[in-house]
């Protein structure tokens, strides 16, 4: 059987679209409507190749799943696709959705709960430096603000996040890298706004488009939230604005 591999990046729903592709429960956490990654992924394969793990790799290709979501999947050779029956789908933004996107990539990893081990778990090399500095990390934004010596307060926390949304600073480009490895392109405007679902319809025939909408409308943010103790109106940075 053919298994697809969702080439996504933060922002694009990744967690969700696998998910309900695999006929998983909707794992949405409260926080901001975040959802939880499946327990099959290769969110970590960069790191995985150039610690030599490949065996992994080919383990977690060797499970049964319909979709399996990842990061950077353009390193995985077409000789190991081939092996394991594995196509891979690329999950584009286009530019006019690009600020909806990054805002949601910003707000829900930074505002997620994380701890010491999840951070060094990410490659955070200064956690493993400074063990109880690092004990003091509740959200992801917190290992920030200790990079960059800020105090922890929800006043800091807020200012840095909201710093992120207008300034940019993160890398952030869906449009590009196409590799030759990728079977198919999957655009951010049919599946999660115009309802085009030719792709989700040939990758999984049962696939139910009512129930899909109804979840959906479940991980976008609200037009005003309580980030750490203050209203934030994301409509005015933005948000769904297209």
């Amino acid at each position: 059987m053919t298994k697809y591999l969702l080439d996504y990046s933060c922002g694009q729903k990744g967690d969700f679209l696998s998910n309900f592709l695999n006929g998983k429960d909707l794992r949405i956490e409260n926080n901001f409507n975040k959802s939880f990654p499946d327990d099959i992924n290769l969110k970590l394969l960069s790191t995985l190749i150039e610690k030599n793990k490949n065996s992994i790799l080919e383990e977690t290709l060797s499970k049964d799943f319909l979709v399996c979501s990842g990061h950077n999947l353009d390193i995985i050779g077409s000789d190991i696709l081939n092996q394991y029956d594995c196509k891979i789908i690329k999950l584009i933004t286009e530019e006019k959705y690009i600020n909806t996107s990054f805002i949601e990539c910003v707000i829900k990893h930074n505002t997620a709960l994380t701890n010491i081990a999840s951070t060094i778990r990410y490659g955070d090399g200064s956690a493993k430096e400074n063990f109880k500095l690092y004990k003091k990390v509740k959200y992801h934004i917190d290992a920030t603000l200790i990079i960059e010596n800020i105090e922890i307060t929800d006043a800091n926390r807020r200012a840095r996040i909201l710093q992120m949304i207008k300034n940019r600073e993160i890398r952030f480009s869906h449009k590009d890298n196409i590799y030759k490895t990728v079977w198919k392109v999957l655009n951010y405007s049919d599946v999660y706004v115009n309802s085009n679902f030719d792709l989700l319809y040939e990758i999984c025939p049962k696939f139910d488009e009512k129930y899909f909408i109804e979840c959906l409308e479940k991980t976008w943010l609200p037009d005003k939230i309580d980030l750490f103790g203050e209203m934030v109106d994301l409509r005015e940075l933005g948000y769904r604005d297209y």
